[in-house]
């Protein structure tokens, strides 16, 4: 524990977290014994047979089931050797991340050469650039096991909407087909601004209708024959194809754990 404490602390590492403040010994300790009190996290330490502890990655629940968020950090004395690709690369495939999960997460800020081309070489597909706070930083995500393949979705929206066309496009590359009339579905994905329930949400063929707002918060779930989304989905907001990418992935995982 004090030495990922130590690791956390040095400079190099909190130049690239959105806490760059130090953390002191008893934030610590608390955040390392909710980490190992909750069975939806795990997480990993790299040691070498020289040098002992090397890196240690971890993943955390995303704001929906069936996508976990990955952080990684590297001993500061060897930064620089190929650790984190080869800690991610190995992790990704351990049966504990793939029993909870069947898409990972990452955030990397803009400037962050090194750990953009960890992610890159692992596979990992960008979603674009972000902003929190006063930070800009990527989106990535992965597949893992079985991931979303053989799900299938409908996407609703305006003719040309680009919101749409950038969805397909990504879900396509996840492994996520999409269904044409007809098809016995998984679900469609219905991109409002404005939604009313009523014929306009109706797709016969679905297993259920979910609405994302192309702007705005969360998603709603009009239930045909599944149970309702998780309550944080109702709150948790970002880009409507984040959002989307969450959906599909809680929908796989859920299918495949019930």
């Amino acid at each position: 524990m004090e030495l990922l404490l130590r690791w956390r602390n040095s400079d190099e590492h909190r130049r690239w977290s959105f806490t760059d403040r130090p953390i002191d010994p008893a934030e610590h300790a608390a955040w390392f014994n909710r980490f190992l009190g909750d069975s939806r996290r795990v997480g990993f330490i790299m040691e070498d047979a020289t040098d002992g502890p090397v890196g240690q990655i971890r993943f955390d629940p995303a704001p929906l089931p069936g996508t976990l968020t990955v952080s990684i950090g590297i001993a500061p004395e060897h930064l620089g050797k190929g650790i984190g690709t080869l800690l991610l690369g190995k992790a990704v495939e351990r049966s504990e991340v793939i029993e909870r999960a069947v898409l990972i997460r990452a955030e990397t800020f803009l400037d962050n050469l090194a750990s953009r081309r960890i992610f890159e070489k692992a596979g990992f597909r960008s979603l674009g650039d972000r902003v929190r706070g006063d930070r800009r930083y990527f989106e990535w995500v992965k597949p893992v096991g079985v991931g979303l393949s053989g799900c299938a979705c409908r996407i609703l929206s305006d003719s040309g909407c680009e919101e749409a066309v950038t969805m397909r496009r990504i879900l396509a590359s996840l492994g996520c087909s999409e269904k044409t009339a007809g098809d016995a579905g998984l679900v469609t994905i219905r991109l409002d601004d404005d939604f009313r329930t009523g014929e306009a949400a109706r797709d016969p063929d679905a297993e259920a209708v979910y609405v994302i707002p192309a702007r705005g918060i969360g998603i709603i779930s009009k239930t045909i024959l599944v149970s309702e989304l998780p309550v944080d989905a109702a709150s948790f907001g970002g880009p409507a194809i984040d959002r989307a990418v969450l959906l599909t992935a809680w929908i796989a995982h859920r299918r495949r754990t019930a």
